[in-house]
């Protein structure tokens, strides 16, 4: 069903650029890692053992998002004696000991006094304050920072720490961070088991078809642009199908038909499938419309774009 898009002609520019900032397009990998937080969750509810996860991706897919968007689904409530927190989201910080990582969970819970006591009297305030906010699901965002010690002692301190997390909090645990982090897990066999769920959350791909050949230089060009930008594999489907929801949810009162050849490959080429990158162009892009007085994303705004946020990319701007 398509949406009315002359209706936003008679919404503000400052309120239309308000709602390009907000944009959120939830894409299959997004989508497939959200589903197992969520199966975690809602498994270790009827499970004795709590099920964990491992969730790795580059830096700018998401992984940040994903783990905000699943506490906002789970929003804490303020009672008249405690504050009950089903989802409990902290991140990593560096350096990565045992200490700080405890000290960054109490802060989470709102506890004031985050920062003071050892290791041990810590860790025992953070198991009772669990019970107390009645905590579902601990989700660990920037796990990766672990490795900034670079130490084999400290990956085994660290690892045997999160087992004793899970064995004595008995909540499911999402670990989430560049994909690197299973490095932590490898120091500690026990934890590893409990971790066997692992995803990916990745950048899009893209497999040129049979247009594209090789120049003297043996990289690929296009001999046909269309022909290059349709899509042979799901990745490929999947790329456009976010770009044609994005397409489809920009406040402008035209379609931009990002979607379509070549536009999207030209997308993919400036982005490398990246969310975040790819965000970011179309977020200028449409802003820049909106400040021209254009109702759509065109060509000539996307290579504006590029050349204004992702100047310090040394590959030929792919809108030229």
């Amino acid at each position: 069903m398509k949406s009315d898009r002359k209706k936003y002609r008679n919404i503000s520019i400052e309120n239309r650029i308000e709602l390009i900032e907000k944009l959120f397009i939830m894409h299959p990998s997004f989508e497939r890692c959200f589903n197992t937080i969520k199966e975690c969750h809602e498994h270790s509810k009827l499970s004795v053992e709590p099920l964990c996860a491992l969730i790795t991706g580059e830096p700018g897919v998401g992984k940040t998002t994903l783990c905000e968007k699943y506490e906002k689904m789970y929003p804490r409530v303020e009672l008249e004696e405690k504050t009950k927190v089903p989802v409990l989201v902290a991140r990593i910080p560096v350096p990565a000991t045992p200490k700080n990582m405890v000290t960054a969970l109490l802060s989470a819970l709102g506890d004031p006094l985050a920062d003071k006591g050892t290791t041990y009297s810590k860790t025992l305030r953070l198991f009772n304050l669990l019970r107390q906010c009645q905590v579902e699901i601990i989700i660990i965002d920037e796990f990766h920072h672990v490795i900034d010690g670079d130490s084999d002692k400290v990956l085994y301190t660290v690892s045997d720490w999160l087992k004793q997390l899970i064995n004595e909090a008995k909540l499911p645990i999402i670990l989430v961070g560049l994909p690197h982090s299973i490095k932590i897990l490898e120091a500690n066999p026990q934890l590893k088991r409990r971790f066997a769920m692992r995803e990916e959350l990745s950048n899009f791909k893209w497999v040129k078809g049979k247009g594209s050949k090789r120049d003297d230089n043996h990289e690929e060009t296009d001999t046909d642009e269309e022909t290059a930008s349709t899509p042979e594999t799901e990745s490929d489907n999947d790329f456009k199908a976010f770009l044609k929801i994005l397409d489809e949810t920009l406040p402008l009162a035209d379609n931009s038909h990002l979607a379509g050849a070549p536009i999207a490959y030209r997308i993919w080429k400036a982005t490398s499938g990246n969310v975040n990158r790819t965000m970011k162009l179309v977020r200028y892009a449409a802003k820049s419309a909106l400040k021209s007085s254009e109702e759509k994303v065109t060509n000539e705004l996307l290579k504006r774009a590029y050349e204004r946020i992702f100047s310090e990319d040394s590959s030929k701007n792919p809108f030229v």
